[in-house]
């Protein structure tokens, strides 16, 4: 996997290099969300609240809101507000313990300094689940 992602990077520099000769300079500084410590670093970047979502491959309701709410448009869109982590608490008990999730599936906003906006936990159909978004 870390080689296809490096596999990928250099492919992306490569037509980045031979195409920006004409391009203005990009404004945004493009960070890559591979860990916990870069999506708050993203979140900062670009003023964004974090989306820390927990959760565990043998979790029912957690594959249900995977499927069923998050991968919706409306969701999908509204996500576009935010640096979206997942946490699988089965491969991160550090961070698990850190925001201390007894349950999954749990998500929570916080913000770039980790004060956490807003927590939900359970299954939520879309409609539910954006409502409780929009308070961040």
């Amino acid at each position: 996997m870390k080689y296809l992602v490096l596999l990928c990077s250099l492919c992306l520099i490569g037509c980045t290099v031979s195409s920006s000769s004409s391009q203005a300079p990009v404004t945004e500084p493009e960070v890559i969300v591979n860990s916990y410590e870069n999506a708050l670093k993203a979140s900062a970047l670009k003023k964004k609240p974090l989306f820390l979502y927990f959760g565990a491959s043998w979790c029912g309701p957690c594959q249900q809101i995977k499927a069923n709410t998050f991968q919706t448009p409306e969701v999908q869109k509204r996500f576009g507000d935010f640096v979206v982590w997942f946490v699988d608490i089965d491969k991160d008990a550090n961070l698990k313990q850190k925001y201390g999730v007894t349950a999954v599936p749990t998500y929570f906003v916080v913000d770039s300094n980790e004060k956490i906006l807003g927590s939900s936990s359970g299954y939520r159909q879309k409609k539910d689940f954006l409502e409780w978004l929009s308070k961040y």
